[in-house]
């Protein structure tokens, strides 16, 4: 315990929390393209983006707001966060209305922001190739500003490059290029297909951790074998007959 140490671990990036969120922005624009208000239940998620900057409790009060509504006057979230007559605090003294100035909302701005991008990406669709709208939605909702204030930054910066290229890679293209994407990425889900990539732990004059194979053309001062003796090394090995240890070592080791 105690003990500094570097290591590598191979992490699918279609795992992270990040990459999942902004997947759920593309299924949305996808989804609403196809039948308007369809998608809600990601709108909701969407709009909880650390990055989006909106209160919770704000999201909150609206969901209260709309659920309060008689059944003739209640509408959709899409088109509730594209109002800002009603978003927007009033300056009424009329007690008898219900407005956001009654709710409390502390970041109708970012609400607002947030609802413009949306419908501005959901116009582009059909306009721009895939890796150009994912590159509007990443530096437009303000992901990146957010990344570059964490501790993770150039692991969650890295992460957000394998996706982007990964999505250029996959040359799509046509009017139906979002969902051919989303479809291909629900396919690698399904078959547990990962896009790999090596995240470095890292501290500062730390132990390295590595395999055989990643140690290969490295120098180190000291180095330390785990469990290398010729039951867990040269029997597991398979047809490799060469990969066997030096006879001193392991005579070190099964003589104990």
């Amino acid at each position: 315990k105690g003990i500094p140490f570097t290591v590598k671990r191979a992490q699918s990036v279609l795992d992270l929390p990040l990459i999942e969120s902004v997947i759920a922005i593309l299924r949305y624009l996808h989804l609403e393209r196809k039948e308007p208000c369809s998608a809600e239940y990601l709108l909701f998620e969407i709009l909880h983006s650390p990055w989006m900057e909106i209160d919770p409790t704000d999201l909150a009060q609206i969901a209260l707001y709309l659920a309060a509504l008689p059944r003739k006057q209640r509408t959709q979230w899409r088109f509730l966060l594209n109002n800002p007559l009603l978003l927007e605090p009033s300056d009424t003294s009329d007690e008898t209305l219900v407005t956001p100035e009654k709710l409390h909302l502390k970041t109708a701005p970012a609400i607002l922001r947030a609802a413009a991008c949306l419908e501005q990406w959901l116009q582009q669709i059909n306009l721009l190739p895939l890796p150009l709208l994912l590159e509007k939605i990443i530096y437009e909702s303000g992901l990146i500003d957010f990344l570059s204030k964490r501790k993770e930054f150039i692991w969650e910066l890295q992460a957000l490059h394998s996706f982007f290229n990964f999505v250029g890679s996959t040359n799509i293209g046509g009017k139906e290029a979002l969902g051919d994407l989303l479809d291909t990425l629900d396919k690698m889900k399904a078959e547990k297909i990962p896009l790999v990539m090596e995240k470095l732990i890292q501290q500062d004059n730390g132990v390295r951790f590595t395999t055989a194979h990643g140690a290969k053309g490295a120098e180190f001062e000291h180095v330390f074998l785990i469990g290398c003796n010729s039951k867990f090394w040269e029997k597991k090995v398979g047809n490799n007959k060469d990969a066997k240890l030096p006879p001193e070592i392991t005579a070190a080791v099964e003589s104990e």
